[in-house]
């Protein structure tokens, strides 16, 4: 992720000026199309952990308060387990869709990343979501090595994916 902006300080003089972004081809790497630009998107940590944790104590000491005390608990616990460094996700049923395969489950997916050698989590907003710091080369050939133990059923014609297989 590159920052939109940079500051340059010069003395008593500081100016912002557009960020640059990293030397890409003109195609994605995984899936052979054009790029696009996207954001802006907010890229500093989401959520601050003491505030979370107080809500949660908040939570537990109220409990009688909050008729979906269970549901609202489960959903701040989550939040609170969040990599709160990484504010994208990935996730796993639309990379599956892209290569046109089974979506592998959460416990899989996560298992092969942390064998990988690197952090993982699910994201509150989404089930089949996670948050990662693994590079997306290392994500898109865990698909791919889920893709060649469970191909998919029928290829009609060429699809999204394919480049990925």
């Amino acid at each position: 992720m590159v920052p939109n902006l940079q500051v340059v300080t010069k003395g008593n003089s500081t100016k912002f000026v557009p960020g640059t972004g990293p030397p890409v081809g003109q195609d994605c790497e995984y899936c052979g199309f054009r790029h696009q630009m996207g954001g802006p998107i907010w890229s500093e940590p989401m959520q601050d952990n003491t505030f979370v944790d107080a809500v949660l104590g908040q939570l537990k000491d109220n409990a009688a308060d909050f008729a979906s005390q269970k549901r609202l608990f489960g959903l701040v616990t989550s939040l609170r387990e969040e990599l709160v460094d990484q504010p994208l996700f990935n996730e796993l049923a639309s990379m599956a869709h892209a290569m046109n395969v089974e979506c592998p489950s959460n416990n899989v997916f996560v298992s092969a990343v942390v064998n990988a050698g690197y952090k993982v989590s699910h994201s509150h907003t989404c089930p089949t979501a996670i948050k990662t710091d693994a590079p997306q080369a290392v994500l898109w050939d865990i698909m791919k090595a889920w893709a060649k133990l469970h191909p998919p059923k029928k290829v009609t014609c060429v699809f999204f994916g394919f480049v990925l297989c």
